[in-house]
């Protein structure tokens, strides 16, 4: 299994990480310094993001990001029919509308996660969004 985490930034500049040069020795583990907000981004990496197989999103919840990130996300041509995106914090209030936009598909797994609120969808199983 491979992971790779995408950020505006290195992982070495975030506080109190628990990562190490070494973890990613292996090539298991990427750190890719990415906005996949930034459509050209987004299009350099569409066929690595069809290919997975599991998309986790904790991204800045400031009420932009997410709202244009996860239709692209959403509209996706997979390979596994059966891809899943893990959406982090959907009771966020400023996630609410975006969350129940998705419809058919997505199921609110917060009872697992946290109080803030953890979703996970089948875009197998979705409405393309706009």
């Amino acid at each position: 299994m491979n992971v790779t985490c995408f950020d505006i930034f290195e992982w070495d500049l975030i506080e109190n990480t628990l990562l190490a040069n070494s973890d990613f020795s292996d090539g298991n583990l990427s750190w890719v310094v990415e906005d996949l907000g930034n459509p050209t981004a987004f299009e350099a990496h569409r066929r690595m993001l069809e290919n997975a197989d599991l998309i986790f999103i904790d991204a800045p919840k400031d009420g932009i990001f997410e709202y244009h990130l996860i239709p692209k996300l959403l509209n996706l041509d997979y390979v596994n029919p059966f891809a899943v995106l893990v959406i982090d914090d959907i009771n966020f209030y400023n996630m609410k509308d975006l969350w129940h936009s998705i419809g058919p598909g997505r199921i609110d797994f917060t009872f697992l996660g946290h109080v803030s609120g953890t979703g996970v969808v089948f875009p197998k199983f979705c409405e393309k969004l706009n």
